[in-house]
């Protein structure tokens, strides 16, 4: 099921229906295996860039809720790469802690959409479980969230508050499963 647009300026609506759609399309391509998870990123960050939206101040409907976690997941990505690609030098680990700040900023502004995300999705069926991972940092941590009735709404979150908020919903799976996109979570 697609997202209904209700609620906003028909200019909003005809952006966040648009954004949507190219979303989708980018996530069937990695399902379909026509990008590596580099291009695949950089294919988000594109779709971000060329609807020249700022995130909602104020998330009132899940298409917003997408529009800002699809944007601050991009950004905080992107981030980690560039800290990753700096060189091992005085100047390159300054300018490393400086991307790290940025993503970290980013994951938590992402976390923030997700909280917000699960106020909204009340009468959507829902399921979260930690995900079987290869990264000994990610093991154990790293939990999925899907929407299952909203096409392509996952969410990932390290957070424990939002951990908390999906077990006081009762919905968090104990054990490990694999993630609905194993392929691009386990590649490095």
């Amino acid at each position: 099921m697609l997202f209904s647009l209700g609620g906003s300026m028909n200019c909003e609506k005809s952006r966040l229906k648009s954004f949507i759609e190219e979303r989708n399309q980018v996530i069937q391509g990695l399902e379909n295996s026509e990008y590596d998870k580099e291009k695949f990123l950089e294919k988000n960050l594109k779709i971000v860039n060329t609807h020249h939206m700022s995130p909602f101040l104020e998330i009132k409907t899940l298409e917003q809720g997408l529009y800002n976690y699809h944007y601050y997941n991009c950004l905080a990505k992107k981030y980690c790469q560039l800290a990753r690609n700096c060189k091992n030098n005085k100047k390159g680990l300054k300018r490393r802690r400086e991307e790290e700040n940025r993503r970290n900023n980013y994951y938590y502004e992402k976390d923030k959409v997700i909280s917000r995300i699960l106020d909204l999705v009340e009468g959507h069926r829902l399921k979260a479980y930690y995900i079987k991972c290869y990264s000994r940092r990610l093991k154990g941590s790293l939990i999925e969230i899907v929407i299952e009735d909203v096409d392509y709404a996952v969410f990932h979150s390290l957070n424990p508050n939002i951990v908390r908020k999906l077990e006081k919903k009762g919905i968090v799976v104990e054990s490990e499963q694999e993630s609905i996109i194993d392929e691009y979570i386990n590649n490095y």
